[in-house]
């Protein structure tokens, strides 16, 4: 009886062990032909990583490229892009011309483009309007409006930006030349501009600027604060 019992547990054994050989044997083979599998094999041969440490195909295309860098730059706004903007707001005429004139107008339309991440240069033109005040000639007559004053300015700008973020608070310089224009001409004269505000965005930017304009005129002062407002888009 024990002879029996022996062969029987023996037998058990032995069909167990087998069973577990073959059972190890199928999931290496399955193991291997996963790993060695063209799928498996092309999804690691067309991944690299970008620029930001990502993984992403090998094969994408140069729009889907800019479209990853364009969403990066809106989430964070790095500047180093070409921008047009236009600016609109008020003068106020100070100095000598401030006797005949009085609160004005300025658009300006503007390019810009950058020479490192930081620092742009441009190029500026526009309308300035400076309306000429109420002049009363002999007592009891009603009182004229005097000759306004306007410019067309062309001008070279450099911008410095003190961030790359979507809040840009910059300086600015321009110089070039104010051509006269409106009732009282004043002929093409020589302008410098110091500027300062701020523009917050990323693709489209609006901003605020305050800038006093001197242009160089003889015999009297010719000088404008300007406030204006400015809408830009990068591209």
């Amino acid at each position: 009886m024990k002879k029996v019992l022996f062969v029987v547990v023996l037998a058990f054994v032995v069909s167990l062990a087998s069973s577990a050989q073959s059972f190890s044997s199928k999931s290496e083979d399955s193991f291997f032909k996963v790993k060695k599998s063209p799928l498996a094999c092309g999804f690691s041969q067309n991944l690299k990583m970008d620029d930001k440490f990502s993984f992403v195909p090998d094969d994408e295309n140069d729009t889907d490229k800019k479209r990853r860098k364009k969403k990066r730059r809106g989430r964070g706004g790095s500047s180093g892009e070409m921008f047009l903007s236009s600016r609109l707001g008020i003068v106020i005429p100070v100095g000598d011309i401030s006797e005949s004139t009085k609160l004005g107008f300025s658009s300006m339309a503007d390019f810009f483009f950058p020479v490192s991440d930081n620092i742009y240069l441009g190029l500026s033109t526009g309308w300035v309007v400076l309306p000429g005040k109420s002049i009363t000639i002999f007592p009891g007559m009603p009182a004229l409006d005097g000759p306004a004053v306007g410019f067309i300015p062309v001008l070279v700008n450099g911008r410095y930006f003190f961030s790359t973020d979507e809040f840009k608070p910059y300086v600015e310089v321009s110089t070039g030349l104010y051509i006269g224009s409106g009732d009282a001409d004043m002929g093409t004269k020589f302008g410098l501009t110091p500027r300062f505000g701020f523009q917050y965005g990323s693709v489209v930017r609006f901003g605020v600027e305050g800038s006093y304009n001197m242009i160089f005129t003889e015999g009297f002062t010719t000088q404008y604060i300007g406030l204006l407002a400015s809408i830009a888009y990068v591209f």
